[in-house]
């Protein structure tokens, strides 16, 4: 879909790479700018597989690297020269830090209108928060997700899943793609300002428009879709699983009934899903009367939205994610062989392509004869610490 896209890949660690790689996935080229010192610190995060990261390798597929420090004073002119033939740019680093370098985007905008230049950070470009470091718990704090994910005592619970990171990354992939449409309209570039505490604002618009209406503070437990009510909620089975019921229509709900033959439940959708109330402590008993296996062989027949809390090892042998080519075991560096979630709206076909994730500077040289250096140049480059060469 993006073949013939260039994409300059400042970023580091989760949401940027985590955008360059949908991207990457849609067939633009990604060239990943890193520091010849210590390259993206992901690198080096355990699980380790041999020399790298499992999520660097994963989240770097089918990318190119350059390895490049940004402060010697040469390196301004390669970046220069990479921007005339790139469709956007991508960069993670606190507010300001671009500009400071001379490769902040009203200087390479002038080199080449139609770029598209993003910017991930935490708070934004502007604002009293924007010069404030912050990690993802930050993000979703500030964003009121933490305060609404408590436990029984009121207390906040950490979500397993980076949900600001992911949602940064994946806000920054889409205000790209709508930039790179624009200028191959207008031939005019744009700036995009992303901020990860705002795309978090994405998972909370309803409630933050409840409260705004009503004016409270909603708690855990307090809504429809929190575990509030005994038709939508998590219930323990015989042989301590979990299982989802999520029958929030009528026509669900009634199928629910016909399944487990609890016509005293008919009436009883919407109860309220707390402790001591009648209807959810038969709804309680009712699922802890079977195995979870049992329960699942049962709704096979049924479309009540009843589904089996998976652990990890279920969700990769999965037989419908397996049939749909969902997962990828490919080659990482050095013979060592990982599986990988496929990255929508890639196709299994598309994934298994990708190359696995580059050496720090594996490309270095490639680029830098595309840009029309020269080998001697290249070595001058490489003696004076301007640039880190993969092959040597």
């Amino acid at each position: 879909m993006l073949k013939g896209i260039r994409i300059l890949d400042f970023t580091r660690l989760l949401p940027g790479p985590y955008a360059t790689l949908i991207l990457r996935a849609m067939g633009a080229e990604v060239i990943k700018i890193e520091d010849p010192r210590t390259g993206d610190y992901m690198r080096w995060m355990p699980p380790q597989a041999k020399r790298y990261s499992v999520i660097f390798d994963l989240l770097n597929r089918g990318k190119k690297s350059i390895c490049l420090d940004l402060k010697h004073p040469k390196a301004r002119e390669i970046i220069e020269k990479l921007v005339h033939s790139a469709h956007a740019l991508m960069e993670q680093f606190r507010p300001g830090v671009m500009d400071r370098l001379g490769l902040g985007y009203a200087h390479l905008s002038s080199i080449n209108p139609s770029l598209v230049y993003c910017s991930i950070s935490g708070f934004g470009q502007s604002g009293p928060l924007a010069e404030k470091a912050g990690h993802d718990l930050n993000y979703i704090a500030l964003a009121g997700i933490l305060q609404v994910n408590a436990n029984g005592n009121d207390h906040p619970v950490l979500p397993p899943v980076q949900m600001a990171d992911l949602t940064g990354g994946l806000f920054a992939a889409l205000g790209v793609l709508g930039g790179i449409i624009e200028a191959q309209r207008t031939g005019k570039g744009r700036y995009l300002d992303v901020a990860m505490m705002e795309t978090a604002l994405a998972f909370m618009a309803h409630h933050l428009a409840v409260s705004a209406l009503t004016g409270d503070n909603l708690k855990p437990r307090g809504m429809e879709l929190t575990g509030s009510v005994v038709c939508y909620n998590v219930y323990r089975t015989k042989d301590d699983r979990f299982i989802t019921l999520a029958a929030l229509e009528p026509k669900f709900w009634k199928e629910f009934i016909e399944a487990t033959g609890a016509r005293e439940l008919a009436g009883e959708q919407f109860a309220p899903a707390r402790d001591g109330e009648e209807a959810y402590e038969k709804v309680k008993a009712l699922f802890a009367s079977r195995t979870l296996k049992e329960w699942e062989e049962l709704f096979q027949k049924f479309d009540a939205c009843v589904a089996p809390s998976r652990t990890l090892q279920e969700v990769l042998n999965c037989p419908h994610l397996s049939e749909r080519g969902m997962f990828q075991a490919c080659a990482a560096e050095e013979g060592v062989t990982c599986t990988f979630p496929v990255i929508p709206p890639a196709t299994p076909e598309e994934y298994r392509k990708l190359a696995p994730a580059p050496h720090p500077g594996q490309h270095t040289r490639e680029i830098l004869l595309e840009l029309g250096y020269n080998e001697v140049q290249i070595q001058e480059f490489e003696g004076e610490g301007l640039i880190k060469n993969g092959q040597t």
